[in-house]
């Protein structure tokens, strides 16, 4: 997970439409997910999930973060409760975590108060702990450990036997992917007399690290592990 920053002062008039619609009892469920609902989360999230960071999931949902229980319709129809999420995600998360950190909440930091580990290596699973670097004062101990326990669900969940499918297919797709991005790292570091292969190197770094990449708060682990590696790439984080 990463932050994401979004602009909810103007949400979908269709909201507003579907939800009177559903008070005036003109009809029972009004559409959340109403054509520019779908358009505007999509761009806000960069077309990815917004757990897992796998880009273009094929199986899309507009998630509520916080669950509209008791049918709670304005956080139902509230744009900024509205989240783009994949199927897989939002199924682990379900109405069972209430209290994890809200990545489009610029005083959450969701990205450096949490550490993302895997080994590029398959059968292995991914790994999650509070950061010991990034201690903040401000930070709610309970809702980053609701979080992490959010993330092993989804990357090794074993909950239910689909489940357990569906996490060791997203892991795979991890693994295949930071495999990569360590062999690029390693070139890097190894072929610093290349100028041309070492732009090559420098380029496909700074691409994988940005919000739109996948898996991106992975890959910036990475980085922020290595003092060389910071150093270099850390101020492209954005």
């Amino acid at each position: 997970m990463i932050n994401i920053q979004r602009d909810v002062t103007n949400p979908p008039l269709c909201l507003e439409t579907e939800k009177k619609r559903e008070l005036s009892g003109k009809i029972k469920d009004g559409n959340y997910r109403c054509d520019k609902v779908i358009e505007r989360i999509k761009t806000d999230f960069f077309n990815k999930c917004y757990i897992c960071e796998n880009c273009k999931p094929t199986s899309i949902n507009v998630e509520h973060f916080r669950p509209h229980k008791s049918k709670n319709i304005d956080l139902k129809f509230s744009y900024s409760n509205l989240f783009f999420a994949c199927a897989h995600c939002n199924n682990c998360k379900s109405d069972d975590f209430e209290n994890i950190l809200d990545c489009t909440n610029t005083n959450e930091d969701v990205e450096n108060w949490i550490d993302y580990r895997i080994e590029p290596m398959e059968g292995v699973k991914a790994e999650f702990s509070i950061s010991e670097t990034n201690k903040n004062a401000s930070w709610d101990k309970a809702r980053i450990e609701e979080t992490i326990k959010l993330l092993d669900r989804v990357f090794n969940g074993e909950h239910t036997n689909i489940k357990e499918i569906e996490s060791e297919n997203l892991r795979s797709l991890l693994i295949e992917d930071v495999s990569i991005f360590y062999q690029i790292i390693r070139k890097f570091s190894k072929n610093q007399y290349h100028s041309a292969e070492q732009k090559e190197h420098v380029d496909f770094i700074k691409s994988e690290i940005r919000k739109d990449s996948n898996f991106t708060a992975f890959k910036r682990s990475i980085i922020k592990r290595s003092p060389k590696l910071k150093q270099e790439f850390e101020k492209y984080f954005d």
